[in-house]
C-alpha cells in the first residue's frame, strides 16, 4: 500500500526525507512564519528565525499521523544555515523563506513536547527549539540536555511497526558547491525518495534527484559530494549500502541512488545523506526514510 500525505505536504517536483522542504518568501512585508500552533521566536542578532512543529493526519496504511518540522528565515536579504539535530533538518533556508523537515511518518497522532538542539549560522551557535515528537525521540533529548547542545550528536529513534510498506516522499534542499561563497554559488536538489516492498522483511530505498543553479549562481555540481550520514539506529544499513556505494558519490546534474537492504521485524526510521561541497566540508542533508531491524530490547 503506497502511502498518501495531503496536498500540504507535497511541493511540485522542479527529488527523503528526514529527511527537507523548502519554501522561498513570497516578497509580501510580512515576516514569513512556519505554519503550526505556535512558532517559537529566536531573534539571535544578526540571525532572527523562528522555529515550529506541527502534526497532520494521513492515509498511510498503519501510520495515523506525521510530524513535521519547520524554520523560518526572517531576514529577507541572507540565507541561513541551520542544523535541527533530533529531526534532522539540515540546510540552508531561502532569504525570507522556510524550510521544512520531511515529514516524519506516526503510528499515533499523539505528540511528544520536548526540548532539543538546533544549531544556526558560521560558528556553530546553538539554541534550544520545541519540538514535537514521539517517546522514542525522548532518549535523544535526554542526552542532549545532559551533554549540551555542542557536544551532542543526536539522531532517530524507530518507529515501531509491523510490515515494509510502499512509501513516496518529496525532497528539496539548498546548498552551496562551495560554503565560503553560498550566495554565488547556490544550489537546488530536489526530487523523490521512495521505499518499495520487495520481498517479505527486504526492501529497495531509491532517490531520485536533479540539480539546478538558484538565480544567477554560477554554482557546479563538479566536485560535490555525498556520503552517509546514518544515525545509530540506520548502522545495520552501512553494509547494503558501502556493498553499492564504496567510495562519496559524485553529486550529478540528474542521478537516481538506491540500495537493497533487509529489515527482520522492521521498524521506520529516517536517516540520511551528507552533502559535502568542493571543500569537503557539511552544508546539507538528504533525510530519507528507511526499514531496520531494531537493536533496542523490546
Amino acid at each position: 500500500m503506497s502511502a498518501s500525505f495531503p496536498s500540504s505536504y507535497f511541493i511540485s517536483l522542479s527529488a527523503v526525507l528526514s529527511l527537507l522542504l523548502f519554501s522561498a518568501g513570497s516578497g509580501s512585508a510580512a515576516p514569513i512564519a512556519c505554519p503550526g500552533p505556535s512558532e517559537q521566536p529566536h531573534p539571535m542578532y544578526p540571525f532572527d528565525f523562528g522555529t515550529n512543529s506541527r502534526v497532520e493526519g494521513v492515509t498511510a496504511g498503519q501510520y495515523k499521523s506525521a510530524i513535521v518540522s519547520c524554520i523560518s528565515n526572517k531576514n529577507p536579504d541572507d540565507w541561513l544555515y541551520v542544523h535541527w539535530l533530533i529531526p534532522r533538518v539540515q540546510g540552508w533556508v531561502v532569504p525570507g523563506g522556510m524550510i521544512d523537515s520531511g515529514p516524519r511518518l506516526q503510528i499515533t497522532d499523539a505528540p511528544v513536547p520536548m526540548d532539543t538542539c538546533l544549531k544556526y549560522g558560521n560558528r556553530s551557535d546553538t539554541v534550544s527549539a520545541l519540538y514535537l515528537g514521539n517517546d522514542l525521540d525522548l532518549e535523544e533529548a535526554a542526552l542532549e540536555k545532559r551533554n549540551g547542545c555542542r557536544a551532542t550528536v543526536a539522531g532517530t529513534k524507530p518507529s515501531v511497526v509491523e510490515r515494509i510498506q510502499e512509501i513516496i516522499q518529496q525532497i528539496k534542499v539548498f546548498f552551496p558547491s562551495d560554503a565560503k561563497r553560498p550566495k554565488e554559488t547556490m544550489l537546488e536538489l530536489s526530487g523523490e525518495a521512495t521505499v518499495v516492498d520487495v520481498s517479505e522483511n527486504t526492501f529497495t530505498s531509491r532517490l531520485t534527484y536533479s540539480v539546478s543553479r538558484v538565480g544567477n549562481s554560477n554554482g557546479s555540481v563538479e566536485g560535490v559530494r555525498m556520503r552517509p550520514a546514518f544515525n545509530a539506529g540506520a548502522s545495520s544499513l552501512t553494509e547494503a549500502f558501502g556493498k553499492k556505494y564504496p567510495e562519496p558519490i559524485k553529486l550529478r546534474e540528474k542521478d537516481a541512488i538506491a540500495f537493497t537492504a533487509q529489515a527482520a521485524q522492521p521498524r521506520l526510521i529516517y536517516t540520511s545523506l551528507e552533502v559535502l561541497d568542493i571543500n569537503g566540508v557539511s552544508v546539507a542533508s538528504i533525510t530519507f526514510p528507511v526499514y531496520v531491524t531494531p537493536n533496542v530490547p523490546k
